[in-house]
């Protein structure tokens, strides 16, 4: 799989980026230092 895979984001039905969506935002923010 290469680092950047935007061809694969391209061939995503609908659901996969629903799928996708949800996932992302059950992870809990990256702490940043100021």
């Amino acid at each position: 799989m290469p680092p950047m895979p935007y061809s694969y984001y391209a061939k995503m039905t609908d659901q996969d980026l629903d799928t996708l969506i949800t996932y992302l935002r059950t992870i809990p923010p990256h702490p940043v230092s100021e």
